[in-house]
């Protein structure tokens, strides 16, 4: 046999000690390194980004003036009834199941706790199209009476996810934005809102 014939044999070798020792790619997963968790591998979205903005939305929700007059409600006996819309996506990232993920997980959070009745999305689904259809970042008043009071809810608990591209020969660079809102049925008053900003960037070495 000619030495020619082994060399498969010794590149495949090379190929196996290499990913022992490091040296060349590796698979990994989540836990596996910090700095794969937490490295930032392009400008688009991901989930640490998304992650941490609805993490602190959700903490001003709940350490806001609006939660403390629900908290107030919830110990004179009575509750408010709250209505979690879709969170609109009006970026190109393809982020919609991510969105609903986290809106849900926000969603469980509120039942969990107790302090605010939130009603089934599922049961007036044209409606809350309806609603989600509408343009601009707040509802006309008339309409979201109208429609809130279809849903039997007191409160609607809407938001937006935008965002703005500024890009030169040199360096690009994406402002996200995650809009959120409470607004009273009733009065078609906005009780809380809160904007949250993440900046990703890429810049020439």
């Amino acid at each position: 046999m000619t030495i020619s014939k082994y060399i498969p044999l010794l590149l495949c070798g090379l190929l196996i000690a290499l990913s022992y020792t490091g040296c060349g790619p590796r698979f990994l997963r989540s836990g596996d390194s910090n700095d794969f968790e937490s490295a930032a591998m392009s400008t688009r979205l991901d989930r640490k980004d998304l992650i941490g903005m609805f993490n602190e939305a959700s903490k001003a929700l709940q350490s806001g003036g609006l939660m403390k007059h629900w908290q107030a409600l919830h110990r004179d006996g009575r509750q408010a009834t709250l209505a979690l819309l879709s969170i609109e996506n009006e970026t190109s990232e393809h982020v919609d199941s991510s969105l609903k993920t986290l809106a849900k997980k926000l969603e469980t959070q509120l039942i969990n706790e107790g302090t605010v009745t939130v009603l089934s999305r599922s049961n007036q689904p044209e409606l809350l199209k309806e609603i989600q259809n509408q343009e601009g970042k707040a509802f006309d008043q008339a309409r979201v009476a109208s429609m809130g009071r279809q849903l039997g809810a007191q409160y609607l608990l809407t938001g937006k996810l935008y965002d703005i591209t500024e890009k030169s020969a040199e360096a690009r660079r994406v402002q996200y934005f995650l809009f959120m809102q409470v607004i009273e049925v009733e009065t078609g008053a906005i009780r809380w809102q809160i904007e949250v900003e993440r900046l990703k960037g890429l810049q020439a070495g």
